[in-house]
């Protein structure tokens, strides 16, 4: 965690910010985000290193 610089969720091509929170078993972070009902949407976290590295992940959810 002390290598991370911003951790943001895109839904949609709207980004949502996350804030850091403990946890006991590794790294917590946590957003709020919308996704429409029957659709098939793809979020993406992206993660920013201090070193400028910058890490993409990306799934598709169906909210029924």
């Amino acid at each position: 965690p002390s290598q991370i610089e911003s951790v943001k969720v895109r839904v949609d091509g709207k980004i949502y910010e996350t804030k850091y929170v403990p946890v006991e078993a590794g790294i917590g972070y946590s957003s709020t985000v919308r996704l429409p009902r029957g659709k098939a949407t793809n979020v993406e976290v992206i993660v920013t290193m201090k070193n400028g590295l910058i890490i993409r992940a990306f799934k598709t959810y169906t909210f029924r």
